[in-house]
């Protein structure tokens, strides 16, 4: 994920060279990795030791353990079929 990000940033500031089209596609593409690499997690619950593990989808990140949280909101289905 992080070798696409490299990939589409300088291609993502090439605008006078791509065109208006092809840059709103890469920038639609660099949110969604952004997200995808930053933002979600999946959500499990431990009734055991009654918390809650928030596992992200980077693999470069660790659990998040905690007691109480939050969901803002859901991701149906993810644009990860793409990379």
């Amino acid at each position: 994920m992080d070798i696409a990000m490299t990939v589409l940033l300088p291609m993502l500031m090439a605008y006078s060279l791509i065109g208006e089209k092809f840059h709103e596609i890469i920038g639609t593409l660099m949110f969604a990795l952004f997200i995808l690499h930053h933002v979600l997690k999946r959500y499990f619950v431990d009734k055991e030791n009654q918390k809650i593990r928030l596992h992200p989808e980077n693999k470069s990140m660790k659990d998040i353990i905690v007691s109480d949280c939050e969901i803002q909101g859901v991701a149906v289905k993810v644009i990860k079929d793409l990379a």
